[in-house]
This record gives structure tokens, sequence and C-alpha cells, in this order.
């Protein structure tokens, strides 16, 4: 039985690209021992230029990482968090006008309701005055314009409006007794459960 053993070798001027095949035969012309102490000399400085195949596996090989990933995704990490910046930057945009509608919707409804109970306030004789002005002033102070003031009997419907953003938010309000359809009584009159016996 024969086993044949492969050793490998180093390379040697045969596996080297022609342009160093070049610089190769060149030295040829020295000793022996002048070229190995040139080759020595020569890798400890620098590698042996690459030939073209050699250049494209070094090029592959800096740009696969330790898993083979290719770094062209290198930064996308910097991509997604200044897109997540930007989104976060948009919606905040966006919430803010939101946000100010609310609240000044609220403000109008709290000035419609002071200005509603100023005007039942008035009308029921508690406060001397007109009922509309007192609702126009209560309104003013709580920093809305009041539109509409209607009143009837004790029974008092205002609208107060605002602006925000280029936008007018209008709120009406009632105020005075419960309407008898609800079948509310006022306070005092409650009808009392006979007594237990």
């Amino acid at each position: 039985m024969h086993v044949e053993r492969r050793t490998h070798r180093a390379r040697g001027p045969t596996d080297l690209c022609p342009q160093a095949q070049t610089a190769q035969t060149a030295q040829t012309a020295q000793t022996a021992q002048e070229a190995r102490a040139t080759r020595a000399t020569r890798a400890v400085q620098a590698p042996r230029a690459p030939c073209a195949a050699r250049a494209a596996r070094a090029a592959r090989a800096a740009r696969l990482g330790a898993r083979g990933r290719t770094t062209a995704e290198g930064g996308s990490g910097s991509v997604l968090a200044v897109a997540l910046v930007a989104s976060v930057l948009i919606l905040t945009g966006l919430a803010l006008p939101l946000n100010a509608a609310l609240t000044t919707r609220q403000l109008t409804a709290n000035a419609a309701d002071a200005a509603a109970l100023a005007a039942a306030d008035t009308a029921s004789g508690l406060v001397p005055g007109y009922p509309c002005a007192n609702a126009a002033e209560a309104a003013r102070l709580n920093g809305a314009v009041l539109g509409e003031c209607t009143v009837s009997g004790l029974e008092v419907r205002v609208t107060a409006t605002r602006q925000v953003l280029g936008v007018v938010v209008s709120v009406a309000s009632r105020a005075g007794p419960a309407p008898a359809e609800a079948g509310l009584q006022p306070k005092g009159q409650l009808e009392r459960a006979p007594p237990p016996g």
C-alpha cells in the first residue's frame, strides 16, 4: 500500500502575481543568502504585492465581520436612531396643537359654565343686574367671548367662544332649575319612605 503525504509548502515564486514575479526575477541575480535575507526583511516590513485574486479575497475578508456579515450594515443603527428621533419629533409637533385645542376647549367650557351660572343667579334675583351682561362679564374674566345668551324664566342658555390656532372653539352651557321631564325634584321636597312597621 502506498500512502501519499501532502505537505504544505511556503509560497514560492510561482505563487506570486506577475508584478511580484518580476521583482523575484530581478533578485535571482543576487546570491542565495542575499535573496533569503531580502525576503525575510520584506516579509517583516511589508507584505508582498497582491495580485487581482488575492486583492479580491483580501477586500472580501476586510468586508466580512466575525460572523460573516458584510460591513454594509455598519451604521444602520445610527440611521435607525435618527429615524426614531425624527418620528418622535414629528409626532410631538402634531400632538402639541391637538393638546392646545383640547385645553382651549376645556377652558371655553369652564367659561361657558361660569357665564351660565352668573346669568342664572342674576335671573333668580340673587345677584343684581342683567343676566346677559353678567354672563358676558363672567365669560370675559375667564378669557372667552359670550356668543349667545337666552334667558327663559329661571333657565339660561349661553354660548362662549375662544380662538386657538385660527380655529374658533364654541361651547354651549345651561344653568337653572332641573328640567321637569328629568324627574328630579328640588331639594327639600324629596319623597320620604314610609316608616317601617
